[in-house]
Parts: C-alpha cells; sequence; structure tokens
C-alpha cells in the first residue's frame, strides 16, 4: 500500500468514527490486526466488547483512548 493511501485512510477513519474495529485502529496506530489483538488479550490497550451474543467477542476502540496510549508512549527529546 502505497504511503499516500495509507495516510488517507487513516484520515478517513479519523474524521467519520470514533469507535474503531482492531482492523481500522491498526491502521490508525500503524501496526498489525495481529499487534491490535495482542494488546487487547494482554490488557496494554483500552477496548470495548461490542454488545450482543457474538463467539468470539467483537471489539471495539475508542479513538480518543489510543490517541491517549500514544500519548502516555512518547519518548521526549532531550533538549
Amino acid at each position: 500500500m502505497s504511503i499516500q493511501k495509507r495516510f488517507k485512510k487513516v484520515e478517513t477513519i479519523s474524521s467519520e468514527k470514533r469507535l474503531l474495529s482492531p482492523k481500522q485502529a491498526g491502521v490508525y496506530l500503524g501496526v498489525s490486526i495481529d499487534i491490535v489483538y495482542e494488546m487487547i488479550h494482554a490488557r496494554q490497550i483500552p477496548y470495548i466488547v461490542k454488545p450482543g451474543k457474538r463467539n468470539p467477542p467483537q471489539y471495539l476502540l475508542d479513538r480518543v483512548d489510543l490517541d491517549r496510549w500514544i500519548e502516555r508512549r512518547k519518548i521526549s527529546a532531550v533538549a
């Protein structure tokens, strides 16, 4: 996938929805869907279990939580 398409996709996701699927969250974070699921199962990232009787459960991730998660992991530059 070209860089332009990737950034366009992230822009579209970020401006339309607050709750993202793991696949969309992976695009937003720039990681694979497998990494997102690993983070969910390790409880490293906040998530919501979509209501309903689904097996396996469907997860949703709040874009605001993802932004906070990113901010907490930033390493500041040395001046």
